[in-house]
């Protein structure tokens, strides 16, 4: 194997969408951060780039369960 691949393992306790999230410093530098990532993320969820961008990743068979979230 080359490394280059991607594996993806399914959590039974899990949701069957799970959302990702963006962690800093519990400080207040890290706290504005988190509040600017958040500005800037939220317009970009309507946008078809942005779905583009996360179904990209995805194998296929798992991209169709994800478009319809996105939706």
């Amino acid at each position: 194997e080359n490394g280059n691949e991607l594996a993806q393992l399914v959590i039974s306790e899990t949701d069957d969408i799970t959302r990702g999230y963006v962690g800093c410093t519990k400080n207040a530098a890290g706290l504005a951060l988190i509040a600017e990532i958040n500005k800037a993320l939220a317009p970009l969820h309507d946008e078809p780039k942005y779905n583009e961008v996360m179904l990209k990743w995805l194998p296929n068979e798992l991209k169709a369960q994800l478009n319809s979230h996105l939706r």
